[in-house]
């Protein structure tokens, strides 16, 4: 079985505004990873930077912190160039992000009208009640991070998050296929975790 791991990078339209607010948002970039939950086979299935109608704020989170600039977006095609071929790939195979609250609902929104028909289960909720990571305030276990899910995964090994999309989809996939190769429950019944 095959899945789709895919990962965004936002740009804030005001800087000085919630960041995490749907409408306060532009999609910069856009990195799926497809998966094979038989063998672990990761390999890239879309990789690209794109622009949208309004222009994001150049002190934008994202700028600042990866390797992605304001002029590679300003030069990129437009999202709605790509939205054609990326509605054909999310009907080939279940898809998943790490948050589908953030991902997947941004580009599900109505401005960009976009629809995964099949969703697999979201591992930052999901792997909760695996990981057991204790919550801040003491009482039951919190999302875990990316970074926190690889390091129990591979604990002896440093994670590069480049928090450029294809590269997190990468990682997020490798999650994944520890995630059910340890519990296979994930795998063979996947869907019960939607």
């Amino acid at each position: 079985m095959e899945i789709l791991v895919v990962d965004i990078e936002t740009a804030s339209i005001d800087a000085t505004k919630d960041k995490w607010d749907i409408e306060n948002c532009v999609i910069c970039e856009i990195g799926i990873a497809n998966l094979d939950l038989d063998s672990g086979k990761i390999k890239p299935a879309f990789d690209q930077t794109c622009r949208e109608d309004i222009s994001p704020d150049p002190k934008s989170w994202v700028f600042e912190a990866t390797s992605l600039t304001g002029k590679q977006v300003a030069e990129s095609n437009h999202f709605e160039d790509f939205k054609d071929e990326l509605q054909e790939i999310f009907n080939e195979k279940p898809v998943t992000s790490w948050g589908h609250d953030f991902d997947l609902s941004r580009l599900e929104c109505p401005s960009r009208c976009l629809v995964i028909p099949i969703k697999f289960w979201d591992p930052k909720r999901t792997l909760t009640n695996f990981l057991e990571i204790p919550s801040n305030s003491g009482y039951g276990y919190k999302w875990p991070s990316v970074a926190e899910a690889y390091q129990y995964f591979n604990p002896n090994k440093r994670m590069q998050q480049t928090h450029r999309t294809v590269d997190d989809a990468t990682i997020e996939a490798g999650i994944i296929f520890k995630a059910t190769e340890k519990w296979t429950i994930l795998k063979n019944e996947w869907k019960n975790f939607v």
